[in-house]
C-alpha cells in the first residue's frame, strides 16, 4: 500500500533529519522495489523492502548487500501478484520463509456514529507529551527510551497531512491514534491504547473518530493495515472497512 510507504518515509525523514543521523536512516529503490532501514532502530517498520517483484529477482542479491551494509536484516513485504516461482526460489536460496500475512483494508469514507469518549485533536506541544507518553506506554516501548523516541516523534504535531488524536478516560490520556492524508485518501496510522484503559473500546472509538475527521478534512477513501485476523483487523472491519489483499511477509531463518 503506497500511502503505508509514504507515512513510513515520512517518518523515517524526521527521524534522519536529527544531526548525524544518529539512528542510521537509509532508504533506498532498486526498481519498484523501496528498502527502508534503520540500523539503530529495531522496529520492523523501519526495517523492511516494499514493492518487491519478479522484476527485481535478478537485484535481490545487490538489496540483500545493501542491507548488509546497513547492518539490518530485513522484513520482505510482497503483495498479491507479485510473486512467481522464480521469486520465490530467489528467497529460498537467500534464505527467507514467508512467516506471515498482513492485512490491507479499504472503504469509502462515510460519517458514523461517535462513541461516548473523549477524543481531542494533538494542536499543542503540553498536549502533545500526553499524546507521546500514552504512545509509548501502548506500544511497550521501555521506559528507558522514552526521552530519546520523543525525540524521534515531536515534528509529528504540525506535520502537514498528518492529524493526531489523543482519548481520555476521566480526563487522563488513555490512547491515542494517527490519520495521515495523502489528496483525498486517508491512512489509518497508528493506534493504541495505554495498558491501564484496554478493554474499554478505545481502539474502535478512535476508528470511528478518524472515519468522521477524514469527511470532514474531504477525504473520499479511507485505509489501514493490520495483522491479519488481529483485534485491529476485526475492528477496521466492524467499522466498515473491507479486505483489500492480504500481503506476504518474509523473514531470514
Amino acid at each position: 500500500m503506497q500511502l503505508d510507504l509514504a507515512y513510513a518515509i515520512q517518518r523515517m525523514g524526521l527521524i534522519a533529519a536529527r544531526p548525524g543521523n544518529p539512528f542510521g536512516i537509509a532508504i533506498q529503490d532498486f526498481g519498484q522495489a523501496t528498502a527502508l532501514a534503520a540500523s539503530q532502530l529495531p522496529s520492523p517498520r523501519f526495517n523492511r523492502l516494499v514493492g518487491l517483484t519478479p522484476d527485481e529477482a535478478l537485484l535481490l542479491p545487490d538489496i540483500l548487500a545493501w542491507f548488509a551494509a546497513q547492518g539490518v536484516s530485513p522484513r520482505i513485504e510482497i503483495r498479491p501478484g507479485s510473486l512467481d516461482a522464480a521469486l520465490a526460489d530467489a528467497l529460498a536460496r537467500a534464505g527467507f520463509r514467508q512467516t506471515g500475512f498482513h492485512a490491507s483494508l479499504v472503504a469509502q469514507t462515510t460519517a458514523t456514529p461517535a462513541l461516548d469518549d473523549v477524543i481531542r485533536p494533538v494542536e499543542t506541544p503540553a498536549i502533545m507529551d500526553e499524546f507521546l507518553d500514552t504512545y509509548l506506554a501502548g506500544w511497550g516501548f521501555p521506559s528507558a527510551i522514552h526521552e530519546g523516541a520523543k525525540g524521534n516523534m515531536r515534528g509529528w504535531l504540525g506535520l502537514p497531512g498528518w492529524h493526531l488524536y489523543l482519548a481520555q478516560i476521566d480526563g487522563r490520556p488513555a490512547a491515542t491514534a494517527i490519520l495521515f492524508l495523502d489528496g483525498e485518501v486517508g491512512y489509518l496510522a497508528d493506534a493504541c491504547v495505554h495498558p491501564a484503559y484496554r478493554g474499554r473500546r478505545l481502539h474502535a472509538a478512535l476508528l470511528a473518530h478518524r472515519q468522521n475527521e477524514a469527511v470532514r478534512l474531504g477525504a473520499g477513501l479511507l485505509c489501514g493495515q493490520a495483522d491479519f485476523a488481529s483485534t485491529s483487523h476485526r475492528n477496521m472491519e466492524r467499522s466498515g472497512l473491507r479486505l483489500l489483499h492480504t500481503q506476504s511477509e518474509w523473514l531470514a531463518k
